[in-house]
């Protein structure tokens, strides 16, 4: 008998096929925590990208007392603009196929834009403005009519004619809480935002069919404070006036 063959005697080859399972699981593991590790540290790495905007809760929580601070109350002043229309079109930016044309901005396009696809277009309205101060948008749209829905793509894709709204802080981090409204209506909408934010970005979309869904009309575009908003002013502000004359009481 061989070398080999006497070996084999002594051998338990179930229990090897256990060592080689168990190797494989460990490895396995080991493969997952270092991906957990990567994706770890890259969600840190965005954070702290995120984290160098200013944001005046962070700075309060860091770096400033309640010394330096004083918290003004602001009273509702119902259906009057604090922000006017003209006001938020002026800060329009970053959109697509967007025009603005009598006081008007005009979402519409010609031609497909999106990948992939032949007949539908993306439209887009972009706006960033001081919202700190108020506690509602006041949105007065008018969809265009016509086709509101079809497929495109290869595979087909479903797409439809849906009005979103999405609010949010622009120096944010992701994470932060965001207000979303989907397929509205023609007409006026008054939509409450999500937090008193300096640097308030309001985007407006739609996807249309080429030739066939008319143009969406935003009329309407303000900031009003319809309930009470509380902000943390700096006590050199000339707004925080009332409340330094109520802390020397």
């Amino acid at each position: 008998m061989s070398l080999y063959s006497k070996a084999l005697r002594h051998i338990n080859m179930s229990r090897v096929k256990e060592l080689r399972e168990e190797n494989i699981k460990k490895q396995k593991l080991a493969e997952e925590k270092l991906q957990e590790e990567i994706l770890r540290a890259h969600v840190e790495m965005i954070r702290a990208h995120y984290s160098k905007h200013y944001d005046w809760r962070r700075e309060l929580a860091e770096g400033m007392t309640t010394a330096e601070m004083g918290m003004v109350n602001y009273a509702p002043t119902g259906d009057v603009d604090i922000v006017t229309t003209d006001q938020v079109f002026a800060t329009s930016f970053n959109g697509n196929n967007e025009s603005v044309s009598g006081g008007e901005v005009i979402l519409s396009g010609t031609s497909n834009s999106i990948a992939g696809g032949t007949h539908t277009i993306y439209r887009r309205a972009m706006f960033r403005v001081d919202g700190s101060k108020s506690s509602t948008l006041k949105l007065t749209i008018s969809k265009g009519g016509g086709t509101s829905s079809w497929t495109d793509k290869d595979p087909a894709e479903s797409f439809n004619d849906d009005v979103k709204v999405n609010v949010y802080q622009a120096s944010g981090l992701p994470d932060d809480p965001e207000y979303y409204n989907a397929n509205l209506s023609s007409g006026t909408h008054l939509i409450p935002l999500p937090g008193q934010f300096e640097d308030l970005q309001i985007q407006i979309e739609q996807f249309a069919k080429v030739s066939e869904t008319g143009s969406l009309r935003i009329t309407g575009a303000s900031l009003q404070r319809r309930t009470p908003v509380n902000v943390f002013v700096s006590l050199d502000d000339p707004e925080a006036t009332a409340f330094k004359r109520y802390s020397r009481q």
